[in-house]
């Protein structure tokens, strides 16, 4: 199984880019175990520290099945967490170029925020979940500390957004091995490749919008509410 990681890079030089190879030589580890192949897919952009250098340094020394640099530069200011819609423009722009990589070579691909904090064992089995129960994109749930963190992104089939306090969202099923079905997820997603090479973020709503289109496209959304990723 060829399995593709996205990630998105804004003046990532040092620590950033360092934490995140660790986690992704721990990944590419645990997949040749189970037989896989991993793929990078780093959308970079709007850098003055040296970002694309170090992404190729460190691609090359993990030395992937494949990885591809892509750059996506929009020009506008840092933004914090924030709704304002040119930062959600620019997020679908940056995001898209990633997407748009994924060829038909690719099984299985994961959108990872690059600054979470995530382990190997959680994404090889969401990867599982897509295999033997037939889903098309599933998400862990993101946290910092003990608050739910993306309360953007999440929301139900109502379109009612996640809270940050348990049980987060009155659909989500805590009990039992069961998925929640939703109308978007944000943050991580680990879809099919054929989700990613068929849908866009087409509207500037960035993933909210890309899970718009999945579902346009007959795709259903998933929750797991038994994997945890953390925001630092």
């Amino acid at each position: 199984m060829n399995v593709a990681v996205m990630s998105a890079f804004r003046n990532s030089a040092g620590f950033h880019i360092h934490r995140y190879f660790v986690r992704m030589a721990r990944f590419q580890d645990a997949l040749a175990r189970e037989g896989h192949t991993l793929h990078l897919k780093l959308v970079w952009g709007d850098s003055d520290d040296g970002t694309q250098t170090e992404l190729f340094n460190c691609a090359s020394a993990l030395n992937p099945a494949t990885f591809e640099l892509i750059e996506r530069s929009h020009g506008g200011p840092v933004y914090g967490s924030t709704e304002e819609m040119a930062r959600l423009r620019a997020l679908s722009m940056v995001a898209n170029g990633a997407f748009e990589s994924i060829g038909p070579e690719i099984d299985v691909a994961i959108w990872i925020e690059s600054d979470l904090l995530w382990d190997a064992q959680t994404f090889l089995r969401l990867i599982k979940r897509l295999s033997v129960e037939d889903v098309d994109v599933v998400a862990p749930l993101v946290f910092a500390g003990e608050a739910f963190y993306d309360i953007w992104g999440f929301r139900d089939r109502t379109d009612e957004r996640y809270g940050p306090f348990f049980p987060f969202n009155k659909e989500l099923q805590h009990v039992g091995p069961v998925l929640t079905e939703v109308n978007s997820v944000g943050s991580c997603l680990v879809m099919r490749g054929e989700v990613a090479r068929e849908c866009r973020i087409r509207n500037d709503y960035a993933l909210v919008g890309f899970c718009l289109d999945a579902r346009a496209h007959n795709f259903h959304v998933w929750v797991d509410p038994h994997e945890r990723i953390h925001h630092p």
